[in-house]
């Protein structure tokens, strides 16, 4: 069976992400924003063809569903964003080995201090 995967909720650090596939981390990525998703998945190409990193286009929240997301680059206009849930992503994934977070999101556990 495959180790439990780390988990990065808010955060897409490419270099950190690079650093736990070069470990041989697997790793699950969740995020919302279609841009930084989109860059993601051509730049990770081999290692999500591979099944080592697994990108999802949602933002956490404490239960599935729809939010509304403000892009502060763009005068903090609002667009809709489909939600995951802690409990959907452990279902899909299984139990995280660690996870990462930019922020506190309720439902989820602490980042690693």
């Amino acid at each position: 069976m495959n180790a439990p995967p780390a988990f990065f909720t808010g955060d897409s650090n490419p270099e950190l992400i690079e650093d736990m596939l070069a470990a041989g981390q697997r790793v699950v990525v969740v995020q919302p924003d279609a841009r930084i998703y989109y860059a993601l998945l051509e730049h990770f190409a081999a290692p999500v063809a591979e099944g080592q990193l697994v990108l999802e286009n949602f933002a956490p929240a404490p239960r599935g569903g729809e939010i509304a997301m403000l892009i502060p680059s763009d005068g903090g206009r609002p667009y809709h964003v489909v939600t995951i849930s802690w409990d959907e992503l452990v279902v899909k994934h299984c139990l995280p080995a660690q996870v990462l977070t930019a922020a506190e999101v309720p439902g989820y556990p602490a980042a690693p201090h």
